[in-house]
């Protein structure tokens, strides 16, 4: 089940969201990272209110790509209760396009995942460390993480 991610700022009023958008919402097809300062096409967060975008990676920068040795054998997310996530090498399935049940991006067909063979679940590894909250000093907003389920989306 693809999940809808949006960061919002809890001390602005209107809320001042960062919302996750499978592309970029300019007429141009494309957005600059106000973190990177390249440009993406695809997925992005975007700040409706003063134009503020990011990479996926680049909105969670203190994240550090870490070998399989140092990453936990299970994690436990908030976006999937029910039963732990086991770390696999590479993707159990050989043929398909496979999304991110987080961020809804293609899995690696050779890099390492987090999946529920129960629920048939599979997460970035990088996905797992979404933080609850975000700070960053490039932008005058506190974020904080909501995950919700969107209903009907079937990959």
């Amino acid at each position: 089940m693809l999940q809808r991610i949006t960061l919002i700022d809890p001390s602005v009023t209107p809320r001042s969201p960062l919302s996750l958008f499978p592309s970029p919402t300019y007429k141009s097809g494309s957005f600059r990272c106000d973190s990177c300062d390249k440009t993406g096409s695809g997925f992005c967060f975007c700040c409706s209110n003063c134009e503020f975008d990011l990479h996926i990676h680049c909105a969670y920068n203190t994240l550090n790509p870490k070998s399989s040795t140092s990453l936990p054998d299970e994690v436990e997310l908030k976006s999937h209760p029910n039963h732990p996530l086991k770390l696999l090498p590479k993707p159990p399935y050989i043929s398909g396009r496979r999304l991110c049940d987080v961020c809804g991006t293609k899995c690696d067909p050779n890099g390492e995942l987090y999946r529920c063979d129960v629920c048939d679940y599979d997460v970035h590894v990088t996905c797992t460390t979404l933080q609850e909250s975000v700070c960053r000093e490039d932008h005058i907003h506190a974020f904080i993480t909501l995950c919700e389920s969107i209903s009907g989306v079937h990959m």
